[in-house]
């Protein structure tokens, strides 16, 4: 028994629509297939919580330290560990403000 197969329409614009085309194209696929790829193996994350915005704000002056000192490694094959272990204490308080966070608590 075959089922009724449902449809519906979807509205690109030119160059959606040429990037939809070059992907399925590349992949192999003719357009409803890679579209029904994309759906079936798509993971949708929420959006994060306003109030985790900060945290994430904090991150970026952390990461931007360590890939400085990454770039001293490079070139010394040394590392400052006293620029390190405050990079580290300060990430250890953000990934703590994280895993403590109220996730579900209401807006």
């Amino acid at each position: 028994m075959s089922q009724k197969m449902q449809s519906f329409i979807l509205r690109l614009d030119p160059k959606e629509f040429a990037w939809l085309e070059r992907q399925a194209n590349e992949s192999g696929l003719n357009r409803q297939d890679y579209l029904r790829k994309l759906f079936r193996e798509a993971v949708i994350v929420p959006c994060p919580s306003a109030e985790l915005e900060p945290l994430v704000e904090g991150l970026k002056p952390i990461e931007e330290n360590l890939k400085q000192i990454e770039k001293l490694f490079c070139k010394t094959k040394t590392i400052d560990m006293v620029k390190l272990d405050e990079n580290m204490v300060e990430l250890k308080k953000l990934v703590t403000k994280i895993i403590d966070y109220d996730y579900d608590k209401e807006i």
